[in-house]
């Protein structure tokens, strides 16, 4: 049972994923002809550098999943409840606080990286950015709670719901009203994910009223002396997209930002492909670590090579066909797209590996070294951002950013194979060294393909060329591959 509930959940979830990949894809191209690139690099630089204020949730939403998970599986759902009634308050009360104090300083952070004429745009922009801010903190307790509860299917509904409404929106109000359209379409997306999450929540929790009310000084310090470690990782994740962007548009200009958060976006909604399937481990880590803790090594590295398998092939297709969708997508060849997206998706393939490692920490209660990785990929990235970005411009910072990401996710999974005495050669699998051989391969001749005919100026032919010949080369490795069958078998189990 708790298999077929396990598999659902994960299902689900990647077809949230794919709905979202496809809504972005639509959207972003959509925004780039009506607004350009410069108009996106302003929005994304004002959400970027107002999204500093999360450091203010205190890393709650992740203490959440955890105590609600487990206050679940002991049948106390009343604390359950408490937990996320005191959450919610909290949240309300201290983000309300924070986000005032937020304005001046954003305002100032702004004046100093672009020029006044691009601040004129960006200013009126920050109540709305500020107010989605706080809807979006919100929502993250609401679907933690959901997660919590291993209700991913719910989440994964309202989640394609409400996006296909903010494209529709987006739309219909950006022709009329511009950078303030997509304001108010973000804005009413958030509402409406509030309120749906808020309603499922309560159908699967009765006694939890329709207003928070109950705030419990003991439940407060029990979550929070627990999302200690969430607090830094928290504040570590919340740098890191404000001070990569600012960099950019310091040394590139805002053009440069909004080619950066297309590629950006574009390589995390597929990486989100792969890793929101195995998200809904975390609550089956948490349960391992109390009724069965020899079962945690086989979960893990059954978890990484499944990974692994998947990952190789996924990731070198995004490589191999990135030159003719960037002229599909963005309707011309643009250069520092496809530069920012190849070093974005070497240094998402490390990361992506590292997350069997980070979720079983997360499942585990065990932050130590998920917190020290993200301590290092945040101090790492304003450094080496900084200094590449003064020699080499945005793309220097970019750089900057991959080499922090790669070091960081590094340490979490290096920590786990020692303290499991998991050896390091696992990292490698011998049954995929074929599948990576041949990924290279099938990478490079696809790129030889698009060089030899992209002068035809037939970008679809050359896409869909690209990706045959990748398919083609990659095809029999990844059928010959003994963990195939497993991984059939998982999302087909036998009744």
């Amino acid at each position: 049972m708790f298999q077929h509930k396990v598999i659902k959940n994960a299902v689900l979830s990647i077809i949230q994923v794919v709905i979202s990949a496809i809504i972005l894809f639509i959207l972003y191209r959509y925004l780039l002809d009506e607004l350009g690139a410069a108009q996106l690099g302003i929005w994304s630089l004002v959400f970027a550098t107002v999204s500093a204020s999360r450091i203010s949730e205190l890393g709650l939403s992740g203490s959440v999943l955890k105590f609600v998970a487990q206050y679940l599986a002991q049948n106390e759902a009343n604390l359950a409840i408490a937990v996320i009634q005191t959450a919610m308050i909290s949240i309300i009360v201290f983000m309300s606080l924070v986000l005032l104090i937020a304005y001046p300083i954003t305002k100032w952070i702004l004046g100093y990286v672009i020029s006044p004429k691009e601040l004129t745009m960006a200013l009126p922009l920050l109540p709305y950015a500020l107010f989605s801010l706080w809807l979006t903190s919100l929502m993250g307790v609401i679907q933690s709670a959901l997660e919590g509860c291993q209700r991913f299917d719910l989440r994964a509904y309202v989640q394609m719901g409400t996006q296909g409404l903010y494209l529709i929106l987006a739309i219909g109000l950006v022709p009329s009203y511009g950078l303030y359209g997509l304001a108010y379409a973000q804005i009413l997306q958030g509402f409406l994910l509030l309120i749906t999450n808020w309603f499922f929540l309560r159908y699967l929790l009765r006694e939890l009223p329709l207003i928070p009310w109950h705030w419990s000084w003991s439940i407060f310090r029990e979550i929070f002396s627990y999302s200690f470690y969430f607090q830094v990782i928290s504040i570590s994740q919340i740098i890191y997209d404000p001070i990569t962007k600012i960099l950019i548009s310091r040394f590139g200009g805002l053009e440069l930002t909004g080619y950066y958060e297309i590629a950006n976006r574009f390589v995390q909604q597929l990486r989100a492909i792969l890793l929101s399937a195995n998200r809904v481990l975390i609550p089956r880590f948490t349960e391992l670590s109390t009724k069965e803790p020899i079962a945690i090594k086989k979960l893990y590295k059954n978890t990484y090579q499944v990974l692994f398998y998947v990952s190789i092939p996924f990731y070198g297709g995004i490589l191999a066909i990135i030159v003719p969708f960037s002229e599909i997508w963005l309707g011309y060849y643009e250069i520092h797209f496809v530069l920012f997206t190849l070093f974005l998706t070497i240094g998402w393939l490390i990361n992506t590996l590292s997350a069997p490692a980070y979720i079983a920490y997360l499942g585990l209660g065990d932050l130590r070294w998920n917190t020290i990785g993200h301590i290092v990929i945040a101090l790492l990235n304003g450094l080496l951002g900084l200094g590449l970005g003064i020699f080499n411009g945005g793309l220097g910072v970019v750089i900057g950013w991959v080499i922090s990401l790669i070091v960081g996710s590094s340490i979490y999974v290096y920590m786990i194979h020692r303290e499991y005495d998991i050896p390091l050669t696992t990292l490698l699998p011998k049954e995929s060294y074929l599948l990576v051989w041949v990924t290279g391969v099938g990478t490079v001749i696809s790129w030889i393909f698009y060089d030899a005919f992209h002068s035809l100026k037939f970008s679809s032919i050359t896409f869909i060329g690209s990706i045959l010949i990748y398919t083609l080369v990659v095809i029999f490795p990844i059928l010959q591959h003994p963990l195939r069958i497993k991984v059939i078998n998982r999302l087909l189990p036998t009744t």
